[in-house]
């Protein structure tokens, strides 16, 4: 197996995570429309503004709890009810969905001098190539209410989704980052905590569990007492679970590479229809037909070859031509 490289590990400093209000607005409404006209921001930044941010209208425009569907152009906005009022510069606040936070103008910085922070893009971003960079992370402490205290011990992962700005010569970035656990946020009864300039680990995530790299706090200094270890401890719940949960599996599945099974095994698939299926396909010609398939309807079907294709006889070997059937005896 060659070389795999290890998962870097770095930390942003100057961090305040954002969660209401993001952008203060003003904008026009329509009695049983569900648009917001002539968006104009009052503080902040229109262009901040995401589909399924909540939209907290301060003069009851709205109901509680309408959200962004649709931005036409950043003027105009369209949202998940209507209006109950009209209303012509109306003031209303954008607050991030869940488990979604805004950092801007946090501080990078890479004690092994590997990556800058032009380097770092977020797994949502236009120019984002998966096969020359991986998705990056930070690990926040939790707290059990938005705006709340911290509470010890506990820390969670965010991926950046988006990076909107990078400066190279302060090494300043400013990003959106969301949930990266499994599940949701709300499913862990917990939040970010959203203090003002803490300081936070951020590394790569790996490739199919988005798992980070434990680290020496004395080299990565600042971060929270215990996040060394965060990533082990998010980890390692999910590990167990994989290490435990034993066969039968349900669901779908594609195995590249050799598979050996001990015991005995079956594959439970759809009767009476053509959803379900069996197949072994050749993997230097992936896109080829199969070579043995078994389908919903129970039907067994090996792969047909040209009529003037011989294959290598060998004992007990069963092959199809386009017009013949081959058997080996002997």
């Amino acid at each position: 197996m060659p070389y795999t490289n290890q998962l870097f590990i770095g930390k942003i400093t100057n961090v305040f995570p954002s969660y209401d209000t993001v952008v203060y607005m003003s904008g026009n409404t329509t009695l049983g429309q569900n648009t917001i006209t002539n968006l104009e921001a009052n503080n902040g930044d229109i262009n901040l503004l995401r589909v399924g941010m909540g939209i907290q209208s301060f003069s009851s425009n709205f109901n509680v709890g309408v959200t962004i569907i649709s931005i036409e152009s950043p003027t105009q906005i369209t949202l998940s009810e209507t209006a109950v009022l009209n209303g012509t510069d109306v003031f209303f606040g954008a607050n991030t969905k869940e488990g979604q936070y805004l950092i801007q103008s946090a501080s990078f910085i890479d004690g092994q001098n590997l990556i800058t922070v032009n380097d770092i893009t977020g797994s949502l971003d236009i120019d984002y190539n998966p096969l020359l960079s991986p998705i990056y992370g930070v690990i926040g402490a939790g707290s059990t209410s938005l705006g709340g205290s911290l509470t010890p011990g506990k820390f969670f992962s965010y991926k950046i989704t988006e990076k909107i700005h990078s400066d190279l010569i302060t090494s300043k970035f400013s990003a959106f980052i969301e949930w990266a656990a499994e599940g949701s946020e709300s499913d862990s009864g917990y939040v970010l905590y959203t203090a003002y300039d803490q300081v936070l680990a951020i590394g790569a995530l790996s490739d199919t569990s988005s798992y980070q790299n434990i680290y020496d706090p004395s080299l990565i200094e600042g971060t929270p007492a215990g996040s060394g270890v965060a990533a082990y401890q998010i980890a390692i719940p999910l590990i167990d679970k994989a290490i435990n949960t034993p066969f039968p599996f349900t669901g779908s599945a594609q195995i590249t590479g050799s598979l050996a099974v001990t015991g005995s095994s079956k594959f439970i698939i759809p009767v009476g229809g053509i959803d379900g299926e069996f197949s072994i396909k050749s993997g230097s010609l992936p896109t080829s037909p199969s070579l043995f398939s078994v389908n919903g309807e129970g039907t067994i079907q090996f792969f047909a070859y040209d009529n003037s294709y011989t294959p290598t006889p060998i004992l007990g070997g069963i092959y199809f031509t386009s017009q013949s059937l081959y058997v080996g005896l002997q």
